[in-house]
């Protein structure tokens, strides 16, 4: 009888390995809400913000704009302000992301 040596073979791998080196992109992108600033919100109306745990873009998105108006502090004028702001802000967020994504992808 023979004998064989058993197989010395790797199975294949279960997924793709993933990309290496500048395909990468380095983590989520966060915007702070002192990014506002530059759209006309005043720093105080930002503080506010940051006293009520909301220090991203993406924070503002999230919040309501009920939950923002129980801020002390804030008006109706001031939150849609903010809300104008922030659409703007996180519009440029998402088109940053897809021209990165663009730029990295091979045709």
């Amino acid at each position: 009888m023979v004998r064989r040596a058993p197989s010395q073979s790797v199975p294949a791998p279960s997924r793709p390995a993933s990309p290496a080196g500048d395909d990468v992109e380095e983590g989520p992108y966060f915007d702070s809400v002192d990014e506002l600033q530059q759209h006309g919100i005043n720093v105080q109306d930002i503080l506010k913000l940051k006293s009520a745990a909301i220090n991203t873009v993406s924070g503002v998105n999230m919040t309501t704009r009920r939950q923002m108006l129980k801020i002390k502090g804030m008006s109706e004028a001031k939150v849609e302000k903010i809300k104008v702001g922030h659409h703007f802000l996180y519009l440029i967020m998402a088109l940053t992301l897809l021209n990165r994504k663009l730029r990295t992808r091979s045709w």
